[in-house]
């Protein structure tokens, strides 16, 4: 039969127990020192000079020196004042802290500069006279212009208009969409250069709000081109007019009826007719032209001849096409003698 283990006892030998005592006394003292150590080291650097120093204090030192910002203001724009008796009296700028002096505030001495905006360069008024379109028209007596009325009924001129009006060889419309339609046929070769003039003073009198077109026909049909189809009554939309009259010559045939129906896709109020009253439009045409207007625009005739108007035995003017047409439309009819239009 086995025996059992024997059991360990806990307790101390009497031999190891001075050894214990010597050993827990040696490690106090030891932690004991190293704690006062450490507290002198604290109290040694927090007796320093730069611990000591609060905010605000100045140091006796003489390697000390103060830190601070200098706003100093420029001796063009800010001139230095005079300092009176008492700041005289007061502590000099070097004994007072920096920290403790108010920035100035910097005030330029010049002043403010007002913004303008550029005006617009003047656009020269383009009207009658503007060679060399304005070739060719009749000078003005001293009693037509005491009138008003430009030298000699045949000879045109635009009257002075009143708001939303304009005039062709002294016939006065009003309206807002104008289509001026004029002959260039060889057989106006004489006429086109005072058409040319009338046509444009009779545009120096509408305004923005009131648009237009030009119509040239002889036996083709041509129009002026603009971006917007048709033009507007300002200085911009007449100088593209003007450049575009400088290619307009007179050739070729007469064929209206084109022209007339051209002149309808504009939708206008009033038609400026300019032509000849030679080689007439048919019966037929004539009907097309009347029947196919349906804006019902006014259509103003200007018949160019030369010599006085054609009459009859009892001095009335002989009918024509064109006399029609006016009629038929609520227009005018004019008669103008081209040899006065050329006549110096």
């Amino acid at each position: 039969m086995a025996t059992p283990a024997p059991r360990l006892s806990r307790e101390i030998p009497d031999w190891l127990t001075p050894r214990l005592a010597w050993a827990a006394g040696s490690g106090w003292i030891l932690s004991a020192c190293l704690h006062v150590g450490a507290a002198t080291a604290i109290v040694l650097a927090s007796q320093s000079p730069g611990c000591r120093a609060t905010r605000g204090e100045r140091l006796s030192d003489a390697g000390a020196r103060e830190v601070g910002i200098v706003l100093r203001t420029p001796a063009a724009s800010q001139p230095a004042p005079t300092p009176t008796s008492t700041e005289a009296n007061a502590a000099s700028p070097e004994s007072t802290p920096v920290h403790s002096r108010p920035p100035s505030p910097i005030a330029s001495a010049e002043p403010p500069i007002p913004l303008t905006l550029p005006r617009p360069a003047e656009r020269p008024v383009i009207g009658r006279g503007a060679p060399p379109l304005g070739a060719g028209l009749p000078p003005t007596s001293p009693a037509s212009a005491a009138t008003g009325n430009p030298a000699g009924a045949s000879s045109g001129g635009a009257v002075r208009s009143e708001a939303g009006e304009t005039s062709l060889f002294q016939v006065a419309a009003k309206g807002r969409r104008f289509v001026y339609v004029i002959d260039r046929s060889s057989s106006m070769d004489v006429v086109l250069a005072a058409a040319k003039g009338e046509l444009l003073a009779s545009l120096q009198q509408l305004d923005r709000e009131q648009k237009f077109q030009v119509v040239f026909f002889s036996n083709r049909t041509t129009t002026l081109k603009t971006r917007f189809n048709v033009f507007s009554g300002t200085d911009e939309d007449r100088e593209q007019v003007v450049r575009q009259l400088q290619d307009v010559t007179a050739d070729g045939g007469t064929d209206r009826l084109p022209a007339l129906l051209k002149a309808y896709e504009y939708n206008p109020d009033v038609i400026f007719f300019l032509t000849d009253s030679a080689d007439p439009m048919s019966a037929r045409e004539l009907d097309d032209a009347l029947r196919k207007n349906r804006s019902g625009a006014q259509i103003h005739c200007i018949d160019f001849g030369e010599g006085p108007e054609p009459t009859d035995a009892s001095g009335r003017p002989l009918p024509n096409f064109l006399q029609k047409l006016a009629a038929g439309s609520r227009g005018r009819y004019v008669y103008r003698d081209a040899r006065q239009l050329a006549a110096p």
